[in-house]
C-alpha cells in the first residue's frame, strides 16, 4: 500500500475555539492556510452577515487538494475538553455524484461532545469520555439514516476520557465494507447486505421508490472519492434537548428567538470549563494508505 501523510512540519496541528469580544455588522471574512506537507488544506473562518457569532473556531479540509477512494485512514489526535465544544474528524464526497447530502454519504471517523458531565436522560455518559463513528446516508435531508451505522466507544469505566491523551482513530475502507477502530481495536463496521444501503435504510419498502444508488456498487454511496475535514464547533443540535449537563444546564433553547445571545450571556457557566490548551483539538498526524 502507498501512504499519504498530512502533518504539520514543526508542531502539532491544533484548533481551538476563541471568544469574540466585539460585534461586526454586515461583514464576512475568510482565510487560507497551506500545510507544509504533500497535501494542502483550506482553513476557513466565516463570520455571518449582520450577526457576529460569539465564538470563532476553524475548519481544515482537503477539498481541491486531496481526495481518495478505499484504503486505511489513521488519525492520531487528542480531543478538547470543555462544555459545549464539538470536535469532529470526518469526510465528505469530492463530488455529490448521487445528489445533495446525505444522498452521496458522509463518513464520521470521530465525533465527541467535550462536556465533562453530560448524560442522556437514562444516565448514560455522553461527554468527552465517549466517542462515536458514523456513516450517514439517505435519499434527502429529511431521511438521514445513521442509527444502523453508528458505533461508540466509552472510556468511562477506565476513569479517563479522550482529552486526557492522544488516541489513534482508524478506518478500513474496502470495496465491500467499512470498519472503524480506536487504538487498534475494532468498534464497529458494516458489510452491506444484498441490496446495499438502499435495503439497509429500509428504502426498498417504499412502493414506487427509485434506488438512487442502483448504478453504484453494493457499497454505494460510499464507492466514490471523499475528502477529509477537521473542525471544532461550539453548540448545535448534536447536544439534544434530552441530554442533562452538570452543574449547569444547556445555556440555550431552540425555542428562544435569540439562542446565540442566550448562550453568550450565560458564559460564566461554561467559559470556565475551557481551560487554555485543554480545550484545543490537537492532531499529531493523519495518514492515508491506499492499495
Amino acid at each position: 500500500m502507498t501512504g499519504s501523510d498530512v502533518r504539520s512540519s514543526s508542531h502539532v496541528t491544533s484548533s481551538k475555539p476563541i471568544t469574540q469580544y466585539f460585534r461586526l455588522i454586515g461583514a464576512s471574512c475568510s482565510a487560507q492556510a497551506r500545510l507544509t506537507s504533500t497535501l494542502s488544506a483550506l482553513l476557513e473562518m466565516i463570520a455571518s452577515q449582520d450577526i457576529m457569532l460569539p465564538i470563532q473556531s476553524a475548519r481544515i479540509r482537503t477539498l481541491g487538494s486531496f481526495g481518495f477512494l478505499y484504503g486505511r485512514v489513521e488519525v492520531r489526535a487528542r480531543m478538547p475538553r470543555g462544555d459545549w465544544i464539538w470536535p469532529a474528524i470526518w469526510m465528505k464526497p469530492v463530488d455529490n455524484e448521487y445528489g445533495a447530502w446525505p444522498s452521496s454519504g458522509e463518513i464520521d471517523l470521530v465525533e465527541i461532545r467535550s462536556n465533562r458531565k453530560l448524560r442522556s436522560s437514562q444516565g448514560l455518559s455522553q461527554g468527552v469520555d465517549r466517542m462515536g463513528a458514523t456513516l450517514h446516508f439517505g435519499v434527502n435531508s429529511s431521511y438521514n439514516i445513521w442509527r444502523p451505522t453508528h458505533w461508540e466507544k466509552s472510556l468511562a469505566d477506565q476513569g479517563t476520557d479522550f482529552a486526557a491523551d492522544y488516541h489513534l482513530y482508524g478506518m478500513e475502507w474496502a470495496e465491500d465494507s467499512i470498519n472503524f477502530t480506536v487504538d487498534g481495536e475494532k468498534i464497529g463496521g458494516i458489510t452491506p447486505p444484498e441490496g446495499g444501503f438502499w435495503k439497509l435504510g429500509g428504502f426498498d419498502e417504499s412502493p414506487g421508490g427509485t434506488n438512487i444508488w442502483k448504478n453504484g456498487t453494493r457499497l454505494a454511496p460510499f464507492d466514490k472519492p471523499f475528502f477529509l475535514i477537521l473542525n471544532v464547533a461550539v453548540g448545535g443540535r448534536f447536544f439534544s434537548d434530552s441530554m442533562v449537563n452538570s452543574p449547569f444546564p444547556r445555556p440555550w433553547n431552540w425555542s428562544s428567538p435569540h439562542p446565540m445571545r442566550d448562550f453568550w450571556e450565560r458564559r460564566d457557566e461554561w467559559l470556565p470549563t475551557w481551560d487554555h490548551e485543554d480545550s484545543t483539538l490537537r492532531v499529531d498526524y493523519i495518514r492515508v494508505f491506499q492499495p
